[in-house]
């Protein structure tokens, strides 16, 4: 497949979670999606082109100077893709309109973003993970719902495949810690990690992926390196 020539090979990406689909994005004036059944790059962050004729000029300056893409997610429903750019600003935009959108900068959160996740009970509502809190925001009214202040930045989001009702979030010093979305409690857990690099979890199966990468010469080494599968529950 033949990338388009505004995506560069610095572009981040994710699958959507119908894996139909897969979200490539540079800057926000690029972000493309790619259908994997019908082959085609649709650009779904472009202005309307009669804006862009009336605007040219402004734009051309906007280009140049629009900033890149560095983190990325997408709802459990592939509606809403949220975004984090160069200038710790966070974007959202729905990538299942009929038109492209310039994507919708959030109010301040007055700190530093660091990762973002879904709410996988509600797609209105975000996660956002900054430098020393979890905040819980709504895409749909564009306010924050509700702060809670940690000692470490976010470094992974993913809910409790055990509990409906917690996240599970690791932090830069590899620490693992559960947020109650509920009572916005926060529990620090006695699971010992080295060096996470990535954690996911697939509640209808019970799953929690974790890669860690001091687990390779330790923990199940008939698996591939780097890779930690534990189980909570389920058959």
């Amino acid at each position: 497949v033949d990338l388009p020539n505004e995506i560069s090979a610095s572009s981040i990406s994710k699958f959507t979670n119908d894996s139909k689909s897969l979200v490539l994005a540079k800057d926000l004036n690029n972000i493309y999606l790619f259908d994997l059944q019908s082959n085609q790059f649709n650009n779904i962050s472009k202005e309307e082109e009669e804006e862009e004729q009336d605007n040219f000029s402004d734009k051309n300056n906007n280009n140049k100077k629009s900033s890149t893409i560095s983190s990325i997610e997408i709802d459990n429903e592939n509606k809403n893709l949220s975004l984090i750019d160069s200038m710790n600003q966070v974007y959202i935009t729905n990538i299942k309109s009929s038109k492209p959108n310039k994507p919708t900068k959030l109010p301040n959160i007055n700190s530093i973003p660091t990762k973002l996740y879904f709410s996988s009970n509600n797609s209105n509502t975000l996660f956002i993970g900054t430098i020393n809190s979890i905040i819980s925001f709504d895409i749909k009214q564009l306010k924050v719902l509700s702060v809670c202040k940690l000692n470490k930045a976010v470094k992974f989001i993913t809910s409790n495949p055990n509990n409906s009702s917690e996240l599970l979030i690791w932090n830069n010093s590899n620490e693992q810690t559960k947020f109650n979305k509920d009572d916005q409690s926060t529990n620090k857990s006695s699971s010992s990690f080295s060096e996470v690099i990535f954690a996911a979890s697939q509640s209808n199966k019970n799953d929690l992926v974790i890669v860690d990468l001091s687990f390779f010469d330790r923990v199940l080494p008939s698996l591939p390196e780097a890779i930690k599968l534990k189980k909570f529950g389920g058959q």
